[in-house]
């Protein structure tokens, strides 16, 4: 067999090798996964993740497998936090660990990633990231309004409130008092 002959035999084996020999990055599975495909899974993005640590989209997508398909939070907010560590976090990164810490009643934790979404969701220079962002910001904006007054320390001046509370109570007695005895006579 001639040189010229024998090339396209020798590509075609090397991208059929090469691909697999060189170690790529575990593809997003689209198909449901059952606890042991997710945990097979998890398993190769976390080799991957020893690997190639920068790699901040196998990152989010090993905190979902986690803690949508492996019920582990805690796995999960271990990624996550270094994903919104980051200088540019990604605002899924952003709002699923807002999303876990108001599950588990941290307002504080929760309304710093809602806010900072919110922030953030204009500035970002990609426009499909960008898109996601301001798509993400109603849902925060709710959650950062159903958040108010939760926050501890919010109402530092509760003390004053329960003596309002109590001033307004009794005059309000008082109003009633004066309207019964202006009707009896």
């Amino acid at each position: 067999m001639s040189a010229l002959r024998r090339f396209p035999l020798v590509l075609l084996l090397l991208a059929l090798v090469v691909p697999p020999a060189s170690g790529c990055r575990p593809h997003a599975r689209t198909e449901v996964l059952d606890e042991d495909g997710a945990a097979a899974h998890a398993a190769k993005l976390e080799r991957w993740l020893a690997k190639h640590p920068n790699d901040h989209k196998a990152r989010l997508e090993l905190a979902h497998v986690y803690w949508l398909h492996l019920a582990a939070p805690d796995e999960a907010i271990a990624h996550l936090d270094l994903l919104t560590a980051l200088e540019q976090p990604s605002p899924l990164a952003r709002w699923s660990r807002a999303v876990i810490a108001q599950d588990r009643l941290d307002i504080e934790r929760a309304w710093q990633e809602h806010a900072a979404l919110l922030r953030e969701a204009p500035h970002h220079k990609q426009a499909e990231t960008r898109a996601l962002a301001l798509a993400l910001s109603p849902n925060s904006a709710r959650n950062l309004d159903a958040f108010d007054g939760m926050r501890p320390g919010e109402f530092s001046q509760y003390g004053s409130f329960q003596s309002t509370a109590t001033e307004f109570a009794t005059a309000t007695r008082q109003t009633v008092d004066f309207v019964r005895m202006v009707m009896e006579g």
